[in-house]
């Protein structure tokens, strides 16, 4: 990237990514909700380990890499950095979700040294993760300072690598040299490996997703449409359904009460519709348009 760097897609990207970045960071400081006691512990301890290794060390590196795939191309528009952005954290966002249900476990003193651990891992990928993001938006937001800062030219034509840099956490290793303590071998569950792959991004000149890697993000954007556009259904026929039943209650109130009152029933709604509105831009506008 130039010394200048003030491309419109990298200030769109920095927009973007800063209230990801924002959120993750609240998300990691909120404090746990409820215990929960967990019956199968070591099913749960298994399911979070496959949780991150789907989520964290195969979807976000794939969605990680379509995002620096728009980028170098030169024409991404700000509605598409913000829709890969959002897949971006949708993956963190499911993450996020396993790491909350895990802070909540309670495993009443048994199997509590492979609960400790599943957190210590949770940690170290939000860790990376977290780094990442802080990394991008310094090169987005000071491009001179990051390359000074890395010892590369400050001036002229100048790439400065940036990567998604995912390692299997450390307590990984100890994780399974525990689990194997907890099932013989020949059970054939003494072991579950996460891979935490190093993924290219933003700066290399020419990044080409795999063709497995692209049809899998294209499987998984086709999944997310099908599923939004289901809430989308759903939530027409809530509104159909609820039309309904108001023009019903209107109808029956007319009958009983004339037409005085229905008008300031009307007058009412109308005042709430347009206060909900009002809200909601307002929300949008302060939440980054979320």
């Amino acid at each position: 990237m130039t010394e200048a760097s003030q491309q419109p897609e990298l200030v769109a990207l920095a927009a973007a990514l800063r209230p990801v970045a924002e959120r993750l960071g609240a998300r990691l400081d909120a404090p746990a909700g409820p215990a929960k006691r967990e019956a199968d512990r070591l099913g749960f301890l298994r399911r979070h380990l496959h949780l991150l290794g789907d989520e964290g060390g195969e979807r976000l590196p794939d969605e990680v890499n379509a995002l620096g795939v728009l980028l170098v191309g030169g024409d991404a528009d700000t509605g598409a950095i913000q829709r890969s952005v959002g897949r971006v954290e949708r993956c963190l966002e499911n993450v996020l979700e396993g790491y909350a249900e895990a802070q909540q476990a309670d495993f009443a003193g048994e199997y509590t040294r492979g609960l400790e651990l599943l957190l210590e891992i949770y940690r170290d990928f939000f860790r990376q993760a977290q780094g990442w993001l802080a990394d991008i938006l310094e090169v987005c937001t000071d491009p001179k300072g990051a390359a000074a800062k890395r010892g590369l030219p400050t001036t002229g034509e100048v790439e400065i690598p940036l990567a998604l840099k995912l390692s299997a956490p450390p307590a990984l290793a100890t994780f399974n040299a525990w689990l194997r303590e907890q099932k013989p071998p020949e059970s054939g569950e003494h072991e579950v490996t996460v891979q935490l792959t190093v993924t290219e991004v933003p700066s290399s000149p020419s990044p080409e997703p795999s063709l497995k890697g692209e049809i899998q993000r294209r499987e998984r954007q086709a999944r997310d449409a099908a599923e939004q556009q289901a809430k989308e259904d759903s939530e027409q026929l809530v509104g159909i359904v609820g039309l309904i039943v108001f023009l019903f209650a209107v109808g029956a109130l007319i009958y009983v009460n004339g037409w005085g009152f229905i008008i300031g029933v009307g007058i009412i709604l109308f005042l709430w519709w347009l206060g909900r509105g009002l809200l909601r831009m307002l929300t949008d506008l302060l939440g980054g348009g979320r």
